[in-house]
């Protein structure tokens, strides 16, 4: 790609990504009071300690977080790191997914109506997620509503790939069954004999709807590899600062750890999407 493209596509995705970021994180907190029964949600975001109504310019994504110190105007309370790491974290997803689909398919040289549906999905569809893994992150669970949401939108973007693909029909259907023997149909049977000890309900739906987008059963396989591998890493990270923090103490206490899964299994599709054209390459030598 053109200098000039490329920097079109980043300054795309970080706009598109913090603002879409700022969004989630404020509809999942939404999502949160009504889940515990606050009647009064409000359609304007405001102040989580003292209800100040924020002004267009105390909204702007990334930009006021630090214009503001990390605190409310007008009573001086933390805002939380929660909205800062979802704006720029979905602003870096957003700039990495736009890149690979730039160089992919050169859609801001020659737009088609077909790269604008499936970039409008696509970019839905990873908002979804992001709501999924920032409400699991925090509160470790899912909500229902976004993984039925994500599987719909899903299922249509596979759908419309399917009738489109033509002559590979067959093949791609075998690709997509096994993608969904590698990821769902896997994360179900450990959701259901460990009975919920080992997958929560939500991470089999949530493997249900990636292994959609993929359509391959070769990359399902690496996401999940490297959300295992992910989890596995921040689990031991943990254990290790647990086990310090009561021998300083001189405390005894035995752990039990129940890591979110949703942020690991989205943060790996991020991934494999960026990885893709080294992945097929690579599969083709082997």
């Amino acid at each position: 790609m053109e200098w000039e493209v490329t920097i079109a596509v980043i300054l795309l995705g970080l706009v598109l990504g913090a603002t879409l970021g700022s969004f989630a994180c404020c509809q999942v907190r939404r999502m949160r009071r009504k889940e515990k029964g606050e009647k009064k949600l409000g359609k304007w975001s405001v102040c989580e300690h003292c209800g100040h109504k924020l002004a267009w310019y105390e909204n702007i994504p990334i930009i006021s977080w630090f214009a503001l110190r990390g605190k409310c105007k007008k009573c001086k309370q933390k805002i939380g790191a929660m909205e800062l790491t979802s704006e720029i974290g979905l602003a870096i997803i957003f700039v990495v997914l736009a890149l690979v689909f730039a160089r992919m398919t050169d859609w801001l040289v020659a737009v088609t109506p077909e790269a604008l549906i499936a970039s409008a999905f696509f970019t839905v569809i990873m908002t979804l997620m992001w709501m999924i893994a920032s409400y699991d992150m925090k509160w470790g669970k899912m909500p229902t509503v976004l993984l039925i949401a994500t599987v719909i939108l899903a299922l249509g973007m596979r759908i419309w790939a399917l009738i489109t693909s033509g002559p590979a029909l067959q093949a791609d259907l075998l690709n997509l069954v096994g993608a969904l023997l590698v990821l769902p149909a896997l994360y179900f049977a450990l959701y259901f004999f460990s009975k919920e000890k080992l997958v929560g309900g939500g991470d089999w739906i949530l493997a249900l709807a990636i292994a959609l987008i993929l359509g391959d059963w070769w990359l399902a396989f690496f996401v999940l590899f490297i959300s295992n591998v992910l989890a596995s890493i921040v689990a031991v990270f943990l254990i290790i600062k647990d086990r310090k923090v009561h021998k300083k103490a001189k405390m005894s206490k035995e752990m039990t750890m129940k890591i979110p899964f949703g942020p690991y299994l989205v943060l790996a599709l991020v991934i494999v999407i960026a990885l893709e054209p080294w992945i097929s390459r690579m599969l083709v030598k082997l």
